[in-house]
């Protein structure tokens, strides 16, 4: 192992002029130390409470704990820091003394800021090896002539291409979504929303709800099933003697878009938007290692680049693999306003609000809002790319900051005063019967899938359930898990020595979560 020092962190800025006698050597250090610093390093500290060498203290006869529980807390008290360092700084204090600052952000939430890591990125793989292949070109000619106008050339050409790649791309998730059954369709008649925009959380929509429980949400297969019977109805009010009549289309279309009280929405729930996402990038990077080396052949590229560019892929997929989104309450207050009589017998008008808790990925979304939310931010913008967790923060403190803490929906104000809150947590995930590494959530949805099929029980296999005070017991492979260790993620490590953390057992999650800032 190599034993850095704190200056090592200064000196990976150094820099020297570039000449022709040592451009290989200067190229190949740009590269490993600016271009892939977040590929190639990063600092991890293991902090907890060290048991005492020696005896541990014996119990106190006010409490009520044993020597093993008090080494097993603190054997449980350790946490892993992945950072990454971005900037620095050297100041003098009062007494002459340097003061060396170094800046850092979090390993996963900086990482993940790559291109590598689109939101837009090619299930098919195409559009992600033709971008691939054109940053290798430009990579030799920014090298061979920098500065020249052929590479000004080839960067207004690529860019072109990469706007048009990125409709592409959106365009694609889209039909990925609708493909997976994943858009759904809801019914608000006109009446309603109307309503809906005057009343606010104080309207009553029970009774739309219950009126037609049984067709609420529809999915794609299933909404047009229900236009063609919304159309074959309202034809049956016209005389239509000629069913081969060409005018009959478009009359049918006409029909779709007049009904007042068919006004559809169309949504998908955060979930299995981010579920896509991941996937897509998933198979993009597994298809851009598989297939660029025989694309790229009769292109303008340099054999080293494609060389390093291969190796790159794979640890980018390989720390891809240990990356879990955890997503967590969003904590709703619904108003309802009632009426009091105070001292002087006049009636005042109070709120009370009623809290509920539900899970970001439950929350849904309308196609319309995600695509303008999407073309406030990378189209209008022009923004070369869309990193994944630039992308969650982003989503997550819009949606909050746009419908729970705005007021610019109705003519009043309906301020929660929602904060989101993010955090970054490293865990340390074991060997199951001799297989891959999986996380403790796969391995307990796993162990659930296992229970629900051998006993022929009904269940969802993709959720699982924490106790809730008089709504749940919870999942028995939870209860379990929480018996056993106390804790759901094994963020301590493993084995007697707690600062053991080895990094091929490494999950990093990211997760959301958003609360109220203060009591109501």
């Amino acid at each position: 192992p190599v034993n850095y020092r704190y200056v090592d962190l200064a000196l990976k800025t150094w820099s020297e002029k570039r000449t022709q006698e040592n451009q290989d050597a200067y190229d190949l250090i740009l590269n490993e130390n600016a271009d892939k610093i977040k590929l190639n390093f990063r600092l991890k500290a293991v902090i907890g409470l060290s048991a005492p060498n020696g005896r541990m203290p014996d119990s106190y006869q006010t409490s009520n704990y044993s020597k093993e529980q008090l080494a097993a807390t603190l054997k449980s008290s350790f946490v892993t820091l992945n950072l990454t360092p971005t900037v620095h700084s050297f100041d003098f204090d009062e007494t002459g003394r340097v003061v060396f600052d170094i800046n850092y952000l979090a390993y996963v939430e900086d990482f993940f800021d790559e291109r590598a890591y689109s939101i837009f990125a090619d299930p098919g793989g195409v559009l992600g090896v033709s971008r691939t292949i054109r940053e290798l070109t430009v990579k030799k000619h920014a090298r061979n002539c920098e500065g020249t106008e052929r590479l000004t050339d080839l960067n207004a050409e690529y860019a072109t291409i990469a706007r048009r790649e990125k409709r592409i791309g959106l365009k694609r998730f889209l039909n990925t979504l609708s493909n997976d059954q994943k858009i759904y369709y809801v019914n608000v008649p006109l009446s309603k929303a109307r309503s809906f925009v005057s009343l606010g959380p104080y309207g009553n929509y029970d009774d739309y709800i219950d009126h037609q429980s049984d067709s609420f949400i529809k999915n794609a297969s299933d909404q047009a099933t229900q236009t063609a019977n919304d159309v074959i109805q309202a034809l049956d009010k016209y005389d239509i003697s000629n069913p081969d009549d060409p005018n009959l289309n478009e009359l049918k279309a006409s029909l779709v878009g007049i009904n007042p009280d068919k006004n559809y929405v169309s949504f998908f729930y955060i979930s299995d938007l981010i579920d896509t996402i991941m996937v897509n990038i998933e198979k993009e990077m597994s298809y851009i290692e598989t297939n660029l080396a025989s694309s790229i052949q009769g292109k303008d590229y340099e054999a080293d680049d494609l060389s390093i560019k291969l190796a790159d892929l794979k640890k980018y997929r390989t720390n891809f693999s240990k990356l879990r989104v955890l997503l967590g309450p969003v904590e709703f207050a619904q108003p309802h306003r009632y009426e009091i009589t105070n001292e002087a017998g006049e009636i005042e008008y109070k709120t009370r609000y009623d809290l509920d808790f539900v899970n970001f990925g439950d929350i849904p979304i309308s196609v319309r809002y995600f695509a303008e939310f999407l073309s406030d931010r990378v189209f209008n913008k022009d923004e070369p790319h869309y990193s994944l967790t630039r992308f969650l923060n982003d989503l997550f403190n819009n949606l909050i900051d746009s419908f729970l803490n705005g007021q610019r929906c109705f003519d009043f104000d309906i301020d929660q005063k929602i904060r989101v809150n993010q955090n970054v947590v490293t865990s340390y995930a074991k060997n199951y019967t001799g297989g891959p590494m999986k996380d403790e959530i796969t391995n307990l949805l796993e162990q659930k899938v296992t229970r629900l099929r051998n006993n022929s029980q009904a269940g969802n296999p993709t959720r699982l359930y924490f106790p809730l005070a008089g709504k749940t017991s919870g999942d028995i492979e939870y209860n379990n898990k929480m018996k056993r260790d106390q804790t759901l993620l094994n963020i301590s490590g493993d084995g007697d020595n707690s600062t053991y953390a080895p990094l091929s057992h490494e999950i990093n999650y990211f997760v959301f979560f958003a609360g109220r800032t203060a009591p109501g």
